[in-house]
């Protein structure tokens, strides 16, 4: 029995990445995707349109590389507030 299919759009897809690399990767994680090739969303997109071709992903017909393009700025999207606490 096939599980039903779940999609996510390009933008929600970008978001998971965002909260993903920050999670797994705190304040370098935008040092890190860099280091992958990815600086910005439309890379993102590219990555998985590269993945749609050669048949590791699939899409639907209103899926568009251009869902990928300018989701997030990434130098807005990895900043965080780098607060010191004191000891309680």
């Amino acid at each position: 029995s096939e599980e039903p299919e779940q999609h996510v759009s390009g933008q929600q897809l970008c978001e998971a990445v965002r909260r993903f690399a920050l999670d797994q990767y705190g304040y370098m994680a935008k040092t890190v995707l860099a280091s992958w090739g990815l600086h910005g969303t439309g890379d993102i997109g590219e990555v998985v349109f590269n993945l749609i071709r050669i048949g590791k992903m699939r899409k639907t017909p209103r899926d568009r590389r251009e869902d990928f393009e300018n989701v997030y700025d990434f130098e807005d999207a990895f900043r965080r507030e780098f607060r010191i606490r004191p000891p309680a």
